[in-house]
């Protein structure tokens, strides 16, 4: 199983980014935003990041499959526990073979980016030295938007997914470099983006998510939404039906 960060760049510098990336061990950050630019703030454009994140150490790819904005493909959407048309949209999007197969490279290329003896693949766990914070995770279906990601930051707790304790700091030889990869869309507040549903998925196929704000806080574990739950291997928003 995988670990991977996700990041909103919201309203950052490209420093501000980059610093918070460093700092939890990120070196390739994959782009998840449907339309990777932004007008405010141009240095988020793709052909931007494509030619300074690579001056400052981070791959970049963008991977337009995973992108949100997802317009209505079911008549009859299973996913009735989304109460947000945007989220359920993309929701009945993760019951097709395009998402399976964009998850499945979003793995690969985590995995290679870890490689066999990095410190981001052991066992699943976040870098040496980081403590995990506790997060209960949003229980309410949240409200979309992806434009320029213009939030405030985030104030909601955190959860423990098959990591260590909260609060404790992952012991290890210090100074070792990580090799981590994030995925990234414009939200800065992670419940108020699609990769919410990413994490969800990957969360309930037993990978492990770590959600970055800035350089200086612990990451926060992603936790299940209350109304997901798996059947047959998909992932479905609809716990509150009786079957």
């Amino acid at each position: 199983m995988s670990t991977l960060y996700t990041i909103g760049h919201s309203t950052r510098t490209l420093d501000e980014l980059v610093a918070a990336l460093r700092a939890h061990g990120v070196t390739t950050l994959v782009d998840i935003r449907a339309f990777p630019m932004s007008r405010r703030m141009p240095h988020f454009n793709r052909e931007s990041l494509e030619n300074e994140l690579p001056k400052r150490g981070i791959g970049y790819v963008w991977m337009k499959e995973l992108g949100g904005h997802r317009k209505k493909i079911l008549g009859d959407s299973p996913n009735t526990g989304l109460r947000n048309d945007s989220f359920r949209n993309y929701a009945d999007y993760m019951l097709t073979p395009e998402f399976a197969e964009a998850i499945e490279r979003l793995l690969s290329i985590a995995g290679e980016t870890a490689g066999p003896s990095a410190p981001a693949a052991n066992n699943g766990l976040p870098p040496v030295g980081m403590t995990i914070q506790e997060h209960s995770g949003p229980t309410l279906s949240p409200k979309s938007g992806e434009e320029d990601g213009e939030t405030a930051d985030p104030s909601t707790p955190a959860a423990k997914t098959g990591l260590p304790p909260v609060g404790m700091t992952i012991a290890g030889e210090t100074g070792t470099s990580h090799c981590n990869t994030a995925y990234m869309c414009a939200e800065r507040v992670y419940f108020q983006c699609h990769r919410m549903l990413v994490s969800d998925y990957l969360t309930a196929h037993g990978h492990t998510v770590l959600h970055i704000d800035d350089e200086k806080r612990a990451p926060r574990a992603h936790k299940l939404m209350a109304e997901a739950h798996l059947a047959d291997g998909q992932l479905l928003y609809n716990a509150q039906q009786l079957f």
